[in-house]
């Protein structure tokens, strides 16, 4: 990826999520009026401008796949194969996500944020206390 990225998310996996969860608590809410988040066990995928994003240890923060905006990556990540046939070989093969997808290297899996939800500071609670609704 040549030139300035753009930051289009936050990833935090394992013990990097309850942190990054502390930290979205303690958000503002016009912060968080303006983030997205996709929630499951082991990680918090946060979608939104960079400016917004929480900025925490450990998180890896994503970027758009120079050619296929429905594919984000980590942005210390570099794609051996065209990011666009990737994801059309992925999405014609799976039966589960759909795009856009977040692609989790070291976890060799991809993860849909198409559900991304508004962040609710009472929804933050709940996930800090274990669920994921």
């Amino acid at each position: 990826m040549d030139g300035p990225l753009r930051i289009d998310g936050a990833l935090a996996c394992d013990a990097v999520v309850p942190r990054l969860l502390q930290r979205l608590l303690s958000a503002d809410d016009t912060t968080l009026a303006v983030l997205r988040a996709v929630v499951a066990p082991r990680l918090v995928i946060v979608l939104g401008p960079a400016e917004a994003l929480p900025w925490v240890d450990g998180v890896r923060y994503l970027c758009r796949a120079p050619d296929e905006p429905n594919l984000l990556l980590p942005t210390d990540t570099r794609m051996r194969m065209d990011a666009a046939m990737v994801l059309r070989a992925f999405v014609l093969h799976a039966d589960r996500p759909r795009p856009p997808l977040v692609l989790i290297p070291e976890a060799r899996e991809f993860v849909s944020v198409a559900a991304a939800r508004p962040i609710e500071r009472e929804r933050v609670r709940l996930w800090i206390e274990g669920g994921h609704g």
